[in-house]
């Protein structure tokens, strides 16, 4: 046994010891500098943190050959520039409890000793008391240091980035790409800072020069120009010590990525999928497929309810209640939405838009209905000596014809056929109802109307608890994760009330075996993803309300007639009549706007008959 511990050691010795303080600085700057944004990225948080109201980026080939960033902070005092250089040296932190109460953008003392540990740097800073210092540094050594003429400010020069690790300068993508993350990272604190001065310099091109504005909206139209300015919604909401500000593009405004939508939390800009899809469930079906929007939103909550220390490059926070601030983020995105869109309302019979929240009004007579200045049908595909292609009209005459898709039909509601103030005259390119009232000409998006008034059947029954479910004569089957599956389990009584029971099947598979008789056969497994989404970030009885609206808007989006299909005359008349009974039948449940207007007068003036 004796010489089995004496082997022990000799390998403990032999094979186990502290590394050089080269190598830990070399290991830490491989989690602190990824790339030449990483660097930029360490550096402007020290100068905000430094108070600086004014900061410059000048970089070369994408980084790699300099990175200059020049700031007006209160600088360092010279008696502590060599110490800034150490490894795990800090004026931000001092204790243990000092971790659980950040306020500054930097904390952990290992931006500047990284990268001077895989760079050639020289940094310059002054306090504006009595000279400045110069001090470089190459692979981690200090060659040199000097007093210099100086004012208060620090600039740090970045030369020749990975010059000592080869295989991570290598590994970089291409310069355009590389450039594409520094600009993003410079915007970021543009927009999380509007108040102070930003600049961006590649080579003799300026690529950014964003002075101090007034407001965000001032800064997202100088960084993101007109077009997002002119499509911008700001974004405001309060949930307890939780304060919600920004601003969003309205759905007229998509971006194919994820890249502008952007996240501020106590001032500091960070990644979050969990919020992304806060916003976008937020706009839901006003998005298209894959298409995302531009988006700047800052949240703001006590230090004690946010942990920053999760992340090497602190790009990710660890929310305390994060279902709370997904439902904050979500309600306020929804309730500007709906707010701001200001779509066009159906008209009263008496002329006068009709409130949301106003009693439907009151049908009128065939003959009223009848008097629209004379308009005559043409022939299909045909306006005056216009030719229109054949495929794109559809014109509602003629003897209507039985339902073809049951998609439309109303259960216990009355047909009203043609007696009310709203009448179909043609579809266009099967995705809009052309319309007439006494006013002028409608537009309406059939999915978006179908989607409202499935949108209040369905909600009214899940309040009633007579949501009529169909029995699938052939079970479909859906694969889940642990994680899906565990949400579904817990929430099988809510399922069974919207019509959904999902039973396990063996192993990761489930059976759904039954389903909400208005969806028919229309993308049961995608529904019910969407419903688990849903529920996934709903936590306690505060969110059971919210889940139930989300999963009536997910069965209304996905039972709706879709665009591209075409419609009997009676099934456009069923769709106008009930339109005209919905509580709100102005939007749909997200937010967009149902129709548009073009009145009798309006045409006259376009057309120059005045």
């Amino acid at each position: 046994m004796a010489r089995r511990q004496g082997i022990h050691r000799t390998l403990t010795m032999s094979n186990i010891h502290i590394l050089d303080s080269l190598v830990i600085d070399r290991i830490a700057a491989g989690e602190v500098v990824e790339r030449p944004a990483s660097v930029i990225k360490e550096l402007i948080e020290n100068s905000l943190d430094a108070g600086a109201r004014r900061i410059s980026v000048q970089i070369e080939d994408a980084g790699t050959g300099l990175i200059e960033v020049v700031d007006d902070g209160h600088g360092i005092d010279p008696v502590d520039v060599e110490l800034a250089f150490a490894q795990h040296a800090t004026s931000k932190v001092a204790t243990l409890n000092d971790l659980d109460a950040i306020t500054t953008l930097g904390f952990r003392g290992e931006a500047l000793a990284s990268i001077a540990s895989v760079s050639r740097i020289e940094l310059t800073t002054g306090t504006g008391d009595g000279p400045g210092v110069r001090v470089k540094v190459e692979g981690g050594q200090t060659l040199h240091v000097e007093r210099v003429a100086w004012p208060h400010g620090t600039t740090v020069r970045v030369a020749d980035l990975f010059f000592n690790t080869p295989a991570r300068r290598k590994n970089l993508k291409k310069p355009a790409t590389e450039l594409r993350h520094a600009s993003q990272v410079i915007t970021d604190y543009a927009l999380c800072r509007p108040d102070i001065y930003v600049s961006l310099a590649h080579g003799k091109r300026s690529l950014m020069a964003s002075p101090p504005a007034a407001t965000l909206a001032d800064r997202v139209n100088d960084i993101f120009g007109d077009q997002v300015a002119s499509n911008w919604l700001p974004v405001e909401g309060q949930s307890g010590p939780l304060s919600i500000r920004g601003g969003i593009t309205s759905p007229d405004h998509q971006r194919p990525n994820r890249n502008e939508i952007r996240w501020v939390v106590n001032g500091r800009p960070i990644s979050d999928y969990r919020l992304v899809h806060a916003l976008v469930s937020a706009y839901e079906s006003l998005l298209d497929r894959q298409r995302f929007p531009v988006s700047v939103i800052s949240l703001e909550l006590p230090v004690a309810d946010v942990d920053v220390n999760v992340h090497p490059r602190k790009a990710e926070v660890r929310f305390s209640n994060p279902s709370a601030v997904y439902r904050a983020v979500r309600n306020s995105v929804r309730e500007s939405l709906a707010r701001q869109l200001a779509p066009v309302n159906i008209l009263r019979s008496d002329g006068r838009l009709r409130d949301g929240n106003a009693p439907a009004y009151v049908v009128e007579s065939e003959s009223a209905a009848d008097s629209l200045g004379g308009l005559q049908y043409r022939a299909a595909g045909e306006v005056g000596s216009q030719s229109l292609p054949v495929n794109d009209w559809i014109v509602a005459e003629g003897t209507p014809t039985a339902i073809r898709d049951q998609s439309i039909s109303s259960p216990g509601k009355e047909i009203r056929g043609t007696a009310g103030s709203i009448r179909p005259l043609a579809q266009y390119d099967n995705t809009y109802i052309v319309a007439a009232d006494r006013k002028g000409l409608l537009v309406i998006d059939q999915h978006v109307a179908h989607e409202r008034v499935l949108y209040e059947q369905v909600l009214t029954q899940v309040e009633a608890h007579t949501v009529e479910a169909q029995h699938l004569l052939v079970p479909e089957t859906i694969e889940l994760s642990a994680g899906e599956a565990a949400i579904i389990e817990e929430h099988s009584d809510l399922l069974e009330s919207l019509g959904f029971v999902i039973e396990p099947f063996g192993g990761k598979t489930w059976a759904l075996r039954t389903a909400p008789a208005i969806l028919g056969s229309r993308k049961l497994s995608e529904t019910v993803r969407s419903l688990i989404t849903s529920l996934e970030q709903g936590a306690g009885p505060e969110a059971l309300k919210d889940a139930r609206q989300d999963m009536a808007a997910s069965i209304a989006c996905h039972a709706a007639v879709r665009a591209n299909h075409p419609l009997t005359r009676e099934e456009m008349v069923r769709l106008i009549a009930d339109l005209e009974q919905c509580e709100s039948p102005t939007r749909c449940p997200h937010g967009r706007p149902i129709l548009v207007r073009v009145d009798h007068d309006e045409l006259e003036r376009r057309l120059k008959r005045h």
